[in-house]
């Protein structure tokens, strides 16, 4: 049983050599992809942050869900209360 757990082990080992090898290769030729990506996230963040600052609240909008919500509530207790007699 040894024998075959260190066989598939170097196979294993060599498989996950040569992946690492091709995604280095990849990662050599797009560098500069992923450089542009991880500036585009940092002014990302900081529009996103300086919108939050300048949010100002408006009126809370009302619906028909903020209307209906008494009625439906009414509507449920009653029937759970007097329902059962």
């Amino acid at each position: 049983m040894a024998i075959y757990i260190a066989r598939e082990a170097t196979k294993l080992w060599r498989k996950v050599c040569a992946e690492t090898s091709v995604e280095l290769q990849l990662l050599f030729e797009k560098w500069h992809l992923l450089l542009a990506g991880i500036v585009f996230q940092y002014i990302h963040g900081l529009a996103a942050r300086g919108v939050h600052y300048l949010h100002r609240p408006g009126p809370i909008l009302q619906d028909m869900g903020f209307m209906a919500l008494p009625v439906c509530h009414l509507l449920i207790v009653q029937f759970i209360s007097f329902g059962n007699t």
